[in-house]
């Protein structure tokens, strides 16, 4: 079974998935949307109920009915042939859509995220109202373009100051190169001179005093913090100005904190998060900041490595079942959720007890697996036994949305 990666051809994250997948052995088809209709076609019939065919480049294809899962990587427009009029790529735009994006939306398998709902989070108003619903603290926040009302939201915000930050995504591809619009804090010649603001919509926040700043990944059920520590001074304004300044920690999170970015999650139907918060206490209280449906896959790393904090084993199948296992122990055990038709946790212990039983009779911790019998069937282990820790399992429903097992999770 085959993960499909969409994501743009230059993409760090992406690469540094792939590679950890081919490491795992597991099966990859990675594209790009921008890559359809010239260098990606589609070939789908709809048989009992399903779409069966493939998707195919010049040098590899994937099978419909073989993946497993997908990663939607905010992958680049649809690209059509500069002899096609404006009047047709729009026509064909649309199509592309409605037809590619349909038939991979309809397969019956995981989505990070879902492209529809990862569409819908990353309209920063909407994620604002979604964190104040869930009783977390949101920075007061204009939406304008109109200078009056930042002169009037400058004022109603007094000593603490205004910043100004983008609604979308930071860079901005120009003149063959890429330049990154940072969090700024307006001083009084900047509202003397507000012109280009009635251009397009803005977003403008009161500023709050911070302690440091913080990270909450979300991934399927489980939940972690990570501090980030700015050490000058354009760090402290946005931690992404000076990343040789920063230092990282795993922190605790306050439960009301959790409960309110699970929350945030359920009203987002969202697999996979990233919250920032600012912290303003000594006692850790958090000022919610933003929420980000996605983020960078190889900074995630370098957390990890600081840390000691990285994210959880997932298995899925065809079927919709999905088990996912913690990959930090807490006493000797393993938290484990799962959901679907499949009893996937079982195959996990009956492998490992395979595997266990194998190692303690050759003697060794290599992975490796026995030698492949006479009879070429491939490999005979012995007998699983009961394995003698076996993880605590925590199962959930594949439908009760709780806390402790969401509807849909990675």
């Amino acid at each position: 079974m085959t993960v499909l990666i969409l994501a743009a051809e230059r993409d760090l994250g992406a690469d540094a998935m792939v590679r950890a997948l081919d490491k795992r052995g597991v099966p990859v088809f990675r594209a790009d949307a921008g890559w359809f209709p010239q260098r990606l076609t589609l070939d789908a019939e709809l048989r009992d109920g399903r779409w069966v065919g493939c998707l195919a480049t010049a040098r590899r294809e994937v099978a419909l009915q073989d993946v497993r899962s997908v990663w939607y990587r905010s992958p680049s427009a649809f690209r059509f042939p500069d002899a096609m009029s404006h009047v047709e790529r729009r026509h064909a735009g649309h199509e592309a859509k409605l037809g590619l994006g349909g038939v991979l939306s309809s397969l019956p398998v995981l989505w990070v995220n879902q492209p529809g709902r990862h569409a819908d989070a990353g309209h920063k108003p909407r994620q604002l109202v979604a964190a104040a619903r869930a009783g977390l603290d949101v920075a007061s926040t204009l939406v304008t373009n109109e200078p009056a009302a930042v002169h009037r939201f400058a004022t109603q915000s007094g000593p603490a100051g205004v910043v100004t930050k983008m609604l979308g995504a930071p860079a901005i591809d120009e003149q063959g190169g890429r330049r990154i619009a940072l969090t700024e804090r307006l001083i009084p010649s900047h509202l003397e001179d507000l012109r280009g603001v009635e251009l397009t919509a803005h977003q403008f926040q009161q500023w709050t005093s911070k302690r440091e700043e913080a990270r909450v990944i979300v991934i399927g059920s489980h939940v972690y913090g990570v501090a980030i520590r700015a050490g000058s001074d354009a760090a402290r304004v946005d931690w992404r100005a000076h990343y040789d300044s920063l230092s990282y920690a795993h922190i605790p999170l306050p439960d009301d904190v959790e409960r309110g970015v699970r929350a945030v999650m359920d009203q987002l139907n969202l697999v996979y998060g990233a919250f920032d918060f600012v912290i303003t206490r000594r006692d850790g209280g958090p000022f919610s900041k933003s929420t980000r449906e996605a983020s960078s896959a190889g900074w995630k790393r370098k957390l990890d490595e600081q840390t000691g904090r990285p994210g959880n084993v997932l298995l899925t199948s065809s079927d919709g079942s999905w088990c996912e296992v913690s990959a930090h122990t807490d006493g000797g055990t393993r938290q484990v959720w799962e959901a679907g038709p499949s009893p996937l946790w079982h195959a996990v212990e009956t492998a490992y007890g395979l595997w266990t039983s194998w190692r303690d009779q050759v003697g060794t911790a290599s992975a490796s697996p026995p030698p492949p019998t006479d009879s070429g069937s491939g490999s005979t282990p012995p007998t699983a036994p009961t394995p003698g820790r076996c993880p605590e399992r925590k199962p959930g429903t594949a439908s009760d949305g709780g806390a402790g097992c969401p509807s849909i999770t990675c």
